[in-house]
């Protein structure tokens, strides 16, 4: 059998999913979907599968929660993993140790979820399934795992059971505006129009499938008539199929089509994937149906597709089709962002923020929200947090108005266990470590953003007011400031030491900060000084480290106002009038000394020695205009720099090669290996050299290549100097990428891990970038007087909104509208406070729910 994998022209297929079906009896494809009928589709009725099954307790684990007693429409939650006896070896780059487990509910419904990990190494992931039961009863719940680099199928385990009370439930939202389609299909009476015909006797069947490509794709599906956020989506299995393929998904658009997606916990096939051969081996469900949560991910279709066929026992000419009796799908028109853009754009911008935000709708590999351990190659996936000081403030942003319990219990806890102590230097006590256990990062390298980081991430989390109800360990009531870490440092003590530190210990009170550390001198055998961990010339003066100074003193000035205002705790020594003093003699002086008057921009560093480095590190300009510590003359001809209008003569990327990756700048546009050796570049005792043609050289994600959410800098920058139009026509360029593939990139190089770009995997600050919409365009912003509101909507633009902010322990549904004068006030039935508010003008919700017009900022 010839195993060739089909190259399909996505414009083709695309027309002919939208045009022609040539056994569909039901929908005219020339149709406009948005003047697509409601059908009359009914709930589907479930039947028990006829799955015949081989049951093996021994190792698979189902464990189900104390209470198995519950109502109908509850979230029942269980969680699903091997025995710590059963093992397999697992070698970088290899998916032997790796799991789908699928979910027997007992009431006629199947789901799966994975990857999940099961080494010999000690990762032993448990993987969480949640259900709702529609009908009371008492129902068997099993589970069986399939291996992903073999035909091994585990389980299924033993069942268990569950009791459901109450009345009927049916899960809410039903899409009936709806038109089917598929690909090619056995015969007319098999056609796509059987997956809405309410008869679960009647099923759509596919033509047989290539004897001679055993990933010969079939599928069926359904377009709306517009974008949804989708909740759940239903797929039944006629019992009569004869089999399912062993790798199946359930695809996504945005455009109807031109652009399919598929969801990583369902089906992990990427393009950095492969290489990679995995087989999820299902098990054919036969009569049961699939129930796929799609998390609030938004689309205007889904498809039901084979991905790869079994490779035994299966006769191509009789049983390799695809069978499908009935398709439901599930959401709201209700996006959380929305904006007078078209829905695809909200659509995608919505996508952008699951993935890359909440990462909602991403697998836990190793079955945990906290972010200890990220998704291993070729298993990158968005990712929620990291749980290290360094990504504290990016996380603090993300997650700070997000009402997730779970979620934001793992960033307190990081927040509360953050530390101070030695910097093994200079006999301080101030210095904020990389982890509540490592002094430095990696063990290598004392970072120096640290401290100011710690402090302004401390105010994000403060400054929404939701974390006001707080107990010590003897469950008795304590403030923000009165948290204790296990080496039993209080908040207010941890936020007071990190500034006195980079005040005396750095000389940030002489209005720049020095990094005097005898190992961060700036030399090409010195440590590297911040998150930017390869750049060794990053050391004694920083302009990253003194920007992120800059903005924590305003920041713990704003917290001394809050304590005074807020808690009636007197700033009895003027500290917050001592340090916005001293923030302005940091930006004169950041003003003089970074600024190259030769390039036109802001430089890195200067060493020890006196020497400048200018690598032309775009970041270090974006964070400049970002805090607005860049003059407006500075930021006019850098802008003018980085958006190729002045070229830089010396430059390795000039002009509109700066923005080659279309979605973010290159991080540095003078190749770092351009000075010639010894490099100013952490090679990691040469294994990641950055000489041309190696791993780290031009184009890796620190050395011409990009981080991603250095673009958030970038937009907000430019809403800042340049004006919303300006930015927006970039955040555009940005989402009309993300259309494409979802930016589900990781290149390799020479089969070693990419890191070429930083996007997916162990980069929760990706999502940042869509946050941008709320943060910039919207103009939300937490401050010492409550949540600020400003907006910056571009041009053609009349209004945004975000349906739930969590602030102050209370949701807020917000829109900024062009077209109004006076604010509107509601309340919804749900606590929900609806508001709207003029587009040109600033507004404050005060901790207390009031609603102030910024006056002086009006004028």
């Amino acid at each position: 059998m010839k195993n060739i994998k089909k190259i399909i022209n996505i414009s083709i297929l695309s027309s002919f999913l939208l045009i022609t079906s040539s056994c569909n009896n039901n929908t005219n494809k020339n149709e406009s979907y948005l003047d697509i009928k409601e059908k009359n589709i009914k709930k589907i009725e479930y039947e028990m599968s006829q799955n015949e099954r081989n049951v093996d307790d021994s190792i698979i684990q189902l464990i189900l929660p104390p209470k198995t007693n519950i109502n109908t429409g509850d979230v029942f939650t269980i969680n699903t993993k091997m025995d710590p006896s059963f093992v397999l070896p697992h070698k970088d780059y290899s998916v032997n140790a790796y799991f789908y487990y699928m979910v027997d509910w007992g009431d006629g419904t199947w789901s799966y979820n994975g990857p999940a990990m099961q080494d010999n190494a000690g990762y032993r992931s448990t993987i969480v399934h949640n259900h709702q039961y529609k009908k009371a009863g008492t129902y068997n719940i099993s589970t069986a795992a399939y291996n992903l680099a073999s035909e091994t199928v585990i389980g299924w385990s033993k069942p268990q059971q569950v009791v459901v009370l109450g009345e009927d439930f049916d899960y809410p939202n039903m899409i009936n505006k709806v038109s089917t389609f598929s690909s090619e299909c056995l015969d007319n009476n098999h056609s796509d129009s059987a997956i809405i015909d309410n008869n679960n006797e009647t099923y759509f069947a596919s033509s047989y499938s290539d004897e001679d490509d055993i990933y010969d794709e079939k599928y069926v599906g359904m377009m709306f008539d517009k974008n949804y956020s989708l909740n759940k989506v239903e797929v039944k299995i006629p019992t009569s199929a004869k089999i399912i393929p062993s790798n199946i998904s359930i695809e996504y658009t945005t455009d109807h089509g031109k652009n399919w997606y598929s969801l990583p916990r369902y089906y992990y096939k990427y393009d950095y994937a492969i290489g990679y051969y995995i087989i999820m081996n299902m098990e054919n469900p036969k009569g049961a149906t699939l129930v796929f949560d799609f998390d609030n991910i938004c689309a205007n279709g889904i498809r039901f597709i084979s991905k790869l066929w079994p490779l035994y026992g299966t006769d191509v000419n009789e049983d390799r089709i695809l069978e499908v009796s009935e398709m439901r799908a599930y959401g709201t028109e209700r996006m959380l962002f929305y904006s007078s853009k078209d829905d695809t754009f909200n659509a995608n911008l919505n996508n952008f923020w699951t993935i890359y935000g909440t990462a909602d709708s991403e697998p836990r590999v190793f079955g945990s929200e906290y972010g200890e351990v990220p998704n291993a190659t070729p298993f990158r996936t968005g990712f929620a947090m990291i749980s290290t000081t360094e990504w504290l403030e990016w996380q603090s942003q993300k997650w700070a108005w997000v009402e997730n319990e779970i979620i934001n219990t793992a960033m307190m806890e990081t927040i509360k266990e953050t530390k101070y102590g030695s910097d093994g230097w200079s006999g301080a006590d101030g210095f904020i470590w990389s982890t509540m256990d490592q002094q430095k990062h990696f063990n290598i390298q004392n970072h120096y953003d640290d401290n100011p980081i710690f402090i302004s991430a401390c105010k994000q989390y403060l400054f929404s007011g939701n974390f006001t109800y707080l107990k010590d360990i003897n469950n008795n009531d304590i403030t923000f400031f009165d948290l204790v870490n296990r080496d039993g440092q209080t908040m207010w003590t941890r936020l007071t030491k990190a500034m006195d530190y980079m005040l005396e210990t750095m000389e940030g009170k002489t209005g720049l900060l020095v990094i005097n550390d005898p190992e961060n001198k700036g030399f090409p055998n010195s440590n590297a000084s911040s998150y930017w961990d390869a750049f060794l010339c990053d050391g004694y003066l920083s302009a990253y480290c003194n920007i992120l100074f800059y903005q924590s003193l305003l920041d713990l000035a704003d917290i001394y106002d809050y304590r005074a205002n807020v808690m009636n705790i007197k700033d009895v020594d003027n500290k917050a009038t001592y340090y916005r003093e001293l923030s302005q003699l940091v930006k004169e002086k950041f003003n003089q000394v970074f600024w190259n008057d030769e390039t036109g921009r802001f430089i890195g560093s200067i060493d020890a020695d006196g020497n400048i480095h200018d690598f032309g590190f775009t970041y270090v300009n974006f964070y400049a205009c970002r805090h607005n510590i860049a003059s407006k003359e500075h930021a006019k001809e850098l802008f003018e720099w980085i958006d190729g209008k002045r070229l830089v003569e010396s430059d390795t990327s000039t002009g509109q090669d700066i923005y080659f990756y279309k979605i973010a700048a290159r991080v540095n546009t003078l190749d770092i290996a351009s000075t010639g050796a010894p490099y100013y570049w952490w090679s990691h005792d040469g294994l990641l050299s950055c000489e041309p043609g190696e791993w780290a050289g031009w184009g890796q994600q620190q050395n011409g290549g990009f981080i991603f959410y250095t673009a958030h800098y970038d937009l907000m920058s430019r809403i800042n100097y340049l004006g919303a139009d300006d930015a927006f026509n970039r955040f555009n360029e940005i989402i009309d990428d993300f259309r494409t593939d979802q930016l589900r990139r990781y290149p390799f190089y020479k089969g070693l891990d990419g890191f070429k770009l930083g996007i997916i995997g162990e980069y929760p600050e990706s999502g940042l970038v869509p946050l941008t919409f709320l943060t910039g365009f919207m103009g939300v912003t937490l401050t010492k007087d409550g949540l600020n509101i400003k907006a910056n909507l571009p041009s053609d633009m009349d209004y945004a909104g975000c349906r739930k902010y969590h602030f102050g322990g209370r949701n807020y549904s917000i829109k900024v509208d062009k077209k109004i004068t006076n604010p509107i006030v509601e309340k919804y039935e749900n606590d929900t406070y609806y508001i709207v508010l003029p587009a040109n003008k600033s507004f404050t919700i005060t901790f207390d729910n009031r609603l102030i017009e910024n006056k002086e900022a009006n004028v």
